[in-house]
């Protein structure tokens, strides 16, 4: 007698190509092969047809930190303590390319950037306009001495145009920020 629909139906569905997610499956695995990381150095090695594992063990790199450092519990390192085995030393492996390459642009500081928005820089650059001239000098002096009664800057906290009332040390700081990244309106910013 055969099987009634509200049992199940046919319980057999490994012969059944699912379009939906038969295909997403294969455009998954595409993407995955055709990855790529940001990092020139790696990808000068990079071989698509291994593995991340193995792409990652011809660059000199590590996978996965836990194997290779070893997690130990607190139980296990204590009995390690306590046992008097004699265990050799780790070899030092050898720098790859793209591992003194790596080093080579982390030890390589980035560019100081402007941390003030265009509206906060056209204030404070209209504010130094306004109540002084030399600035450079005057900043030094207060750094300096790290003193906030500068009058330059309590004039500028009492203007009427400080409508988010900054303090004269909040001025203080935000005009160096934008003499010390040595950019100004003119040059890569459109204040308007």
């Amino acid at each position: 007698m055969p099987r009634s629909v509200r049992r199940g139906g046919k319980k057999n569905k490994r012969g059944k190509f699912r379009y939906r997610r038969n295909t997403m499956k294969a455009r998954y695995k595409r993407s995955k092969r055709a990855r790529s990381t940001t990092c020139s150095e790696l990808n000068a090695v990079w071989d698509h047809r291994r593995s991340i594992q193995n792409n990652m063990k011809l660059a000199g790199l590590v996978y996965d930190v836990n194997k290779h450092f070893g997690s130990l519990s607190t139980m296990d390192s204590l009995k390690q303590k306590s046992s008097v085995e004699v265990v050799s030393a780790p070899k030092e492996p050898t720098k790859t390319a793209v591992v003194e390459a790596l080093e080579k642009a982390a030890s390589v500081r980035p560019p100081k950037r402007l941390r003030l928005s265009k509206a906060e820089l056209k204030f404070i650059v209209s504010m130094m306009e306004k109540h002084g001239s030399d600035y450079i000098s005057v900043l030094l002096f207060c750094f300096s001495r790290s003193c906030s009664c500068i009058p330059v800057f309590q004039a500028m906290a009492r203007d009427p145009q400080n409508v988010f009332q900054l303090t004269p040390s909040k001025l203080r700081h935000r005009a160096k920020a934008s003499l010390t990244t040595g950019s100004s309106i003119g040059d890569d910013m459109d204040v308007s």
